[in-house]
């Protein structure tokens, strides 16, 4: 599973990464995985296999809004499934997945090129397929105890305002480079309260459905 909140900065000109290891292998083999917007087609996630790319479409968006999106797959059912916040998107068989040892990508991609502008907060790699009740159940709240969850592969909060280390907060030391760093986009503090800080994506939740699914403003 991988989940993030993201927001678009700007209007992308055409497709955009925005989580990327992906890349072209030769001919139809296409490998990793990438999660993009395309302003005619909204959010997408791809995956890639020896014959092609299988995808799945979602939702537009509009600018300077925050968005929590989530992929799944599990291996023993071959289906991947899309998220956008908290709603499934649609899923697909993915009968084969190739993998690659191209780098992690937040905001470009190793394969197309160019960068994204936009925004990133709590992003998460699990080695669990999890379901929509789990992710719903955590999407708006940080992760308390990280370090100690052996089914998080990497975590990263994208709360510092400097240096050129992204930090991973699981107990897995999977630390990235930043290349570009604009401002700090993790934490706020609340006016009323200066010893509270909250997810800046926090701010944009309005509050729960009865079904437990976040009212986004």
């Amino acid at each position: 599973t991988i989940e993030a909140w993201v927001k678009l900065n700007t209007t992308p000109d055409g497709g955009k990464s925005l989580i990327s290891k992906h890349k072209s292998d030769g001919g139809s083999a296409k490998s990793g995985y990438v999660f993009q917007y395309i302003p005619s087609i909204g959010i997408q996630s791809v995956m890639g296999t020896p014959s092609g790319w299988k995808s799945i479409n979602g939702t537009t968006w509009l600018i300077d809004k925050w968005h929590h999106i989530a992929l799944t797959y599990d291996a023993g059912t071959e289906i991947m499934e899309m998220f956008d916040n908290g709603v499934s998107q649609g899923t697909v068989t993915v009968s084969s997945p190739a993998y690659n040892t191209k780098d992690l990508r937040f905001a470009s991609s190793d394969n197309y090129g160019g960068h994204t502008s936009c925004s990133f907060d709590e992003v998460r790699f699990w080695d669990v397929a999890k379901t929509q009740a789990q992710i719903l159940a955590n999407m708006i709240d940080t992760l308390s105890s990280p370090e100690s969850d052996p089914n998080l592969i990497a975590y990263y909060k994208f709360d510092k305002g400097s240096g050129t280390v992204l930090t991973d907060h699981s107990s897995n030391a999977n630390d990235g480079t930043l290349s570009i760093w604009m401002i700090p986009i993790g934490l706020k503090v609340l006016p009323w309260s200066p010893h509270l800080l909250i997810p800046e994506h926090q701010k944009h939740i309005r509050a729960l459905s009865p079904t437990g699914q976040p009212i986004v403003g």
